[in-house]
């Protein structure tokens, strides 16, 4: 089953600013995977956001649009406290522009569409110098298909938010003619 069709593989994200708290009691927003169509529709809605100034030149159509997409595969959150009552506030995706704010919607949705960790988490996480090497690698469990599948996305997605304009080779007339490249996408 593809990754995107099963309801049982999701990914969790906290905010950078959450980053320090203790695990078990820090905010997590729990995404199901979503498949390309859906991340051309994010990636539009990112280029989009990103394109606005300041916050005040995003047209309110782009804000609903963000949020929207911040709705549409989150499956759950845990540890969202309430500040006037000091108790969780139960799972309602439609509730999440009541829980975060514009900079952070933008983070989210830049982390949703990598479905997995960012550049700065993946330079936090161990290398594989820094782990145990007390179990052989018979020993070691091979990833799961989410976590593999996790991995490609999140490089992928990466290579392209930072990717500039492709470059072509335009075709020669003649054999003897040499290929010249062009910053140009055909």
């Amino acid at each position: 089953m593809p990754i995107a069709l099963d309801p049982t593989q999701t990914f969790e994200i906290a905010l950078r600013s959450d980053e320090d708290q203790p695990a078990e009691t820090r905010p997590v927003f729990v995404y199901r995977f979503a498949a390309g169509r859906e991340l051309r529709r994010m990636r539009s809605i990112y280029e989009q956001v990103i394109s606005a100034d300041a916050d005040a030149e995003m047209p309110f159509a782009t804000m609903d649009d963000l949020f929207d997409q911040l709705r549409e595969r989150l499956v759950g959150w845990r540890n969202m406290i309430d500040p006037a009552t000091q108790r969780e506030i139960p799972f309602d995706a439609a509730e999440i522009d009541a829980l975060i704010t514009l900079p952070e919607a933008f983070e989210l949705l830049a982390r949703v569409c990598t479905q997995g960790p960012d550049r700065e988490e993946k330079k936090r996480l161990p290398l594989p110098s820094e782990c145990s090497t007390e179990k052989s690698a018979g020993d070691v469990a091979a990833p799961t298909p989410a976590e593999s599948l996790q991995a490609v996305i999140a490089q992928s997605t990466a290579d392209v938010l930072t990717a500039k304009a492709p470059t072509t080779k335009a075709i020669p007339k003649t054999a003897a003619e040499p290929v010249a490249a062009t910053g140009e996408s055909s």
